[in-house]
C-alpha cells in the first residue's frame, strides 16, 4: 500500500459542535503521525460543521443524513486507505500516545487483531475522573464467553487490523436500538478467532454527557436483544461445544423472553438497577 497511511482514523460526528475541535486537536497532537483522518458528519443539526471547517485541509470530510454511528463508521471504512483502522468518537479526546502505543501492540504481534486501552471518564456524571478499568471489568483473557457474559469489557476507542474488520463485513447497521453495536462486532470477531489485547495505559478521555445518556437504557437493551437474536440463530452450530454455550444461550433466551413479554417496553420508566440487572447480569459460575 505505497504512499498510503498506516492508520485510518474514523470519526463519526453527530451534534458534537461543542467538542469536535478538541477531539480533532487531540488527533493531530499524536506522537504517531502516519495516519489519515476521516470525519463523517452524520446529519448534525448544530454547529458541528462550522467547528470542523478549520480542519478541512487535514481531513477527509464526508456528509450523510442521520443514519447512526454504525452507518457512519461503515462509510468511513469504505474510503479508508490504512492497514489499521482506529475508532474515535467525536466528543472524546486521545492522549498523545494513543496511536503510538496501540499500533505498537499490533505490530509487535501479528496474531493480535485488536488493541484497546484504559480510559478516564470525563463529563457531568458521577463517573468523572474514574478509570474505565475501575468501573468495568477488563481483565484478560479476552474471550467470546467472557465478553458475552460481561465479565470482560472492550473499550470502543481502539485500533484494529483492517482485514479483520473487513472479514466481518464491518458494523451491522440493521440492529434495533443503539448502544451495543460495538458489542456485536466484537463478539463476531471473537467467534471467528480474532485476538484482542488490552493495555492498562490510560490513552483516552471518555466523555459521558447527560444529554447523551437520557433514554439510552431501553435503547441499549433493544440493541442487546437484537444481538442476542443473532446469536440465538447460531445455537445449532455451537450446541455441541464444550465452551459453556448452554449457559450462554440460556441467558440469551432469558433476555429474549423479557423482550417478548412486552413488560419492559411502552412508556414505562425502567428503574436503573433493573436495567443493570438485565444488561449486565452477574454470573455465578465464571469460566
Amino acid at each position: 500500500m505505497a504512499n498510503s497511511p498506516t492508520v485510518s482514523v474514523i470519526i463519526p460526528a453527530y451534534n458534537v459542535g461543542r467538542y469536535i475541535a478538541q477531539t480533532l486537536e487531540s488527533l493531530f497532537s499524536q506522537t504517531y503521525k502516519d495516519f489519515e483522518a476521516i470525519v463523517i458528519n452524520d446529519g448534525s443539526t448544530d454547529d458541528t460543521e462550522k467547528n470542523i471547517a478549520p480542519f478541512l485541509s487535514r481531513i477527509n470530510y464526508l456528509k450523510q443524513g442521520n443514519r447512526g454511528v454504525m452507518a457512519a463508521r461503515n462509510a468511513g471504512l469504505r474510503v479508508a486507505k490504512g492497514d489499521y483502522i482506529a475508532l474515535l468518537d467525536g466528543d472524546d479526546v486521545w492522549m498523545p500516545r494513543f496511536l503510538e502505543s496501540l499500533v505498537g501492540i499490533l505490530e509487535s504481534d501479528p496474531a493480535i487483531s485488536v488493541a484497546y486501552p484504559n480510559a478516564v471518564f470525563r463529563g457531568a456524571t458521577k463517573l468523572d475522573g474514574k478509570l474505565y478499568q475501575d468501573v468495568f471489568p477488563v481483565s484478560e483473557p479476552v474471550t467470546f464467553d467472557r465478553v458475552l457474559r460481561r465479565e470482560c469489557y472492550i473499550f470502543g476507542s481502539l485500533v484494529m487490523r483492517r482485514e479483520a474488520v473487513e472479514a466481518m463485513n464491518g458494523f451491522d447497521e440493521s440492529l434495533e436500538g443503539q448502544g451495543a453495536e460495538d458489542f456485536d462486532l466484537w463478539l463476531r470477531m471473537l467467534l471467528n478467532g480474532h485476538r484482542f489485547k488490552f493495555t492498562d495505559e490510560v490513552l483516552v478521555a471518555y466523555r459521558r454527557r447527560e444529554e447523551s445518556l437520557s433514554g439510552t437504557g431501553v435503547s441499549q437493551l433493544k440493541c442487546l436483544i437484537s444481538v442476542y437474536h443473532k446469536l440465538n440463530r447460531e445455537e445449532k452450530r455451537h450446541r455441541n461445544s464444550d465452551n459453556g454455550y448452554p449457559d450462554r444461550w440460556l441467558r440469551c433466551r432469558r433476555n429474549l423472553e423479557w423482550h417478548s413479554s412486552g413488560t419492559i417496553w411502552g412508556k414505562a420508566i425502567i428503574p436503573r438497577h433493573w436495567l443493570n440487572l438485565m444488561l449486565f447480569p452477574k454470573t455465578t459460575n465464571p469460566r
